[in-house]
């Protein structure tokens, strides 16, 4: 595994500090932002290969985040996996679903959440399992 850096975008400090610990024991390196415009910045200077975002943050949405994101040259490459409290369930209780924001399709997971199946995402996305 290459070195890999991931922003983790949520206003909840358990949840960050539970994500990044769980991340770098699976060795990956750790960005973290409270809020929406602070993920935007965070994403054009520190050029994650991943983000993970809530969507309620105190400033603006996480979804207005990621459209900001993906409207810059310099950050629309960056894939994106919601991780939401506000999200509900499938019907047979998976926390893995896709919702739309600005027309384009994204992978999220309804809290709570295993990690594993966050981890196993963030691994397909990075191309380290089939």
């Amino acid at each position: 595994m290459r070195f890999r850096k991931i922003l983790i975008v949520d206003d909840d400090e358990v949840i960050l500090q539970f994500l990044e610990k769980k991340l770098a024991a699976q060795g990956y390196h750790t960005i973290c932002a409270k809020q929406g415009m602070e993920a935007v910045e965070k994403a054009r200077s520190d050029s994650p290969d991943l983000i993970l975002m809530d969507i309620i943050l105190p400033d603006i949405d996480g979804s207005e985040a990621v459209k900001l994101i993906h409207q810059d040259p310099l950050t629309k490459h960056i894939p994106v996996v919601f991780v939401s409290g506000i999200l509900t369930k499938g019907e047979e209780g998976e926390a893995s679903l896709d919702i739309k924001v600005a027309g384009k399709q994204y992978h999220a997971f309804a809290k709570p959440f295993t990690f594993e199946s966050l981890l196993n995402e963030i691994e397909k996305i990075f191309g380290e399992v089939d």
